[in-house]
């Protein structure tokens, strides 16, 4: 009786998201409840392309990922957008593999490559490419770093799996090897990279370290979570990571919004909370600029439904 009840609060949330109506109360409703609903059977999300993942109820990223369609839909409504046929796409925080598995489809014939350095949750990311054969994605069970390293990680939130920092050890801590993106391209031969997704909890800057050589060769589009609390653990803030790719390598920034008059072109990262920046050389790409509103976002995220 107890899993009927919550089968029927999964139904009864998802069906208000494909509603539509009030999105931000279902959200709040979502994150409230999720975990009580978790239940024993794995609960399968279809995402907006069709592939599907394995949600974990009690995790905050996959409560929202299996309530709304995706997590953070506007920045992987955005990322999708720049996906093109041929890319080489590097995902740095892969998680369980939300966008490798968007991207791969997009990019073919090009590759995704993937780096998740927390063991438990990089075999979940394996687990959901398994069930999605086919597609082009390496998998590697470590962190980019500015050296080659041995790196000790640890989840600065309970419940959820995306928060793992290098700078934190102690009890609980998981082993992982920290390379640099530089060293990986040169050993695997990869010719291009056109796309960077990366979500590092903080040690972006110590990731962009270890790939100079790339930046400069490639120029990619990166797409960052820019937070400056997580940034202070490693004792790096945004200016270094804004001196970096905007004084040295020449890039350009742009706030990625809920909604178009929302994101805008910056001059600095000053004041920043938590927050995902396009980082572009030359023009920002057209496919971000325009031709989306939230509420086009959300039906996209909920276009794997059936």
């Amino acid at each position: 009786m107890r899993e009927l009840t919550m089968a029927l609060g999964r139904k009864l949330l998802r069906a208000w998201a494909a509603i539509g109506r009030a999105p931000g109360w279902q959200y709040l409703w979502s994150e409230r409840l999720a975990s009580r609903l978790a239940g024993v059977a794995p609960c399968h999300t279809i995402l907006p392309n069709g592939c599907t993942v394995v949600s974990n109820l009690r995790d905050h990223v996959e409560q929202h990922l299996y309530f709304q369609g995706t997590y953070e839909p506007v920045e992987t409504y955005l990322f999708t957008r720049l996906c093109q046929p041929g890319m080489t796409v590097i995902d740095a925080g892969a998680n369980i593999g939300v966008y490798s598995l968007l991207a791969a489809p997009l990019i073919a014939p090009g590759q995704v490559h993937s780096f998740e350095p927390v063991p438990q949750t990089c075999a979940r990311l394996r687990a959901n490419l398994e069930l999605n054969p086919g597609l082009n994605v390496r998998v590697n069970q470590s962190a980019l770093w500015s050296e080659t390293a041995h790196l000790k990680l640890n989840a600065t939130a309970p419940g959820n799996s995306g928060t793992f920092s290098a700078a934190l050890g102690g009890d609980g801590a998981v082993s992982a090897p920290g390379l640099r993106l530089d060293d990986y391209i040169a050993a695997t031969g990869v010719t291009r990279v056109d796309l960077i997704k990366m979500d590092v909890e903080g040690a972006e800057f110590r990731a962009l370290q270890g790939m100079r050589e790339v930046l400069s060769r490639f120029h990619p589009l990166l797409l960052m979570e820019i937070c400056p609390e997580n940034g202070a653990r490693f004792g790096d803030s945004v200016n270094d990571i804004w001196n970096l790719l905007v004084g040295e390598m020449g890039y350009q920034a742009w706030l990625i919004g809920h909604m178009p008059a929302a994101c805008r072109t910056l001059t600095n990262l000053d004041g920043l909370a938590q927050s995902n920046v396009l980082f572009h050389r030359g023009e920002l790409p057209d496919e971000v600029r325009s031709g989306w509103d939230l509420k086009s976002v959300l039906r996209w995220a909920r276009t794997g439904w059936t």
